[in-house]
């Protein structure tokens, strides 16, 4: 009787180190993930807010620019600022905004960052080296709008010759929509002037849409809300779908 207890026990216990190693398997983190992320080295606030530090420069943050109702404002406010600073820590993502300031031929590195209010953040980056282009994918076991959390799953993709260029054309098309968008924002700011109490609708931030560029000494980041046409909602989805992990978000 012992014996057979033994081995039932010993067979049990085989079958859940089998168990716990499929789980562990299917939702992998990069090695690089697990090891960076502050709560798992023990990291306290002060050392998390050093990490996040330099995302971008103040210059950059407190420019003026008058918004989609002509109303002028910093690019980024101060609760914007430390929301995405905090973001991009939890994912033990890089700065940017420093990487593009390493040296005079830094590579072509853009960042998408989809955040909605009350579902896991999503990070996907570009790292190219040469001709190789790597797509790293990171979701959050948090809230957008709340805690980020940690990275609960990371991965990385190859992106062929074809796929960069279609990021680069969507990224040139972006660029020409703010151009025509800055255009219409100043008018409305010169309308304003004249008649200070035109109205604007509010908008409610369900899900943010930040991308971010950087390449030789230039830094610079697109910020829209609730997207749902267009060349950044193109390029988004289109890295979103390259994951493979999600078939339904960014609808």
């Amino acid at each position: 009787m012992y014996i057979s207890y033994m081995r039932f026990k010993n067979i049990c216990s085989i079958k859940l180190i089998i168990l716990f190693s499929l789980l562990a398997a299917c939702d992998p983190i990069r090695d690089e993930d697990r090891l960076c992320q502050p709560k798992q080295l023990g990291a306290g606030k002060e050392a998390s807010l050093e990490y996040a530090s330099g995302f971008y420069s103040k210059e950059f943050a407190e420019r003026i620019e008058p918004d989609h109702c002509g109303r002028k404002f910093e690019f980024l406010s101060e609760i914007e600022e430390e929301w995405y600073s905090g973001q991009w820590n939890a994912a033990c993502e890089p700065s940017l905004c420093k990487f593009s300031q390493l040296a005079s031929n830094a590579a072509f590195s853009p960042r998408f960052s989809y955040i909605p209010s009350f579902d896991p953040s999503i990070f996907l980056r570009i790292q190219s080296d040469g001709n190789k282009h790597k797509l790293i994918i990171k979701e959050m076991s948090g809230a957008g709008g709340y805690d980020p959390g940690d990275i609960a799953r990371s991965k990385e993709v190859f992106l062929n010759d074809n796929e960069m260029a279609d990021v680069e054309k969507l990224l040139e098309a972006m660029e020409l929509d703010r151009a025509e968008e800055k255009i219409e924002n100043q008018r409305l700011a010169e309308q304003r002037i004249k008649y200070p109490n035109l109205p604007c609708g509010a908008s409610f931030y369900d899900i943010q849409w930040i991308f971010e560029t950087a390449q030789a000494d230039h830094y610079d980041m697109y910020k829209y809300e609730n997207l749902s046409r267009g060349p950044s909602y193109r390029l988004g989805r289109m890295l979103i779908e390259k994951s493979g992990w999600w078939s339904d978000e960014a609808n």
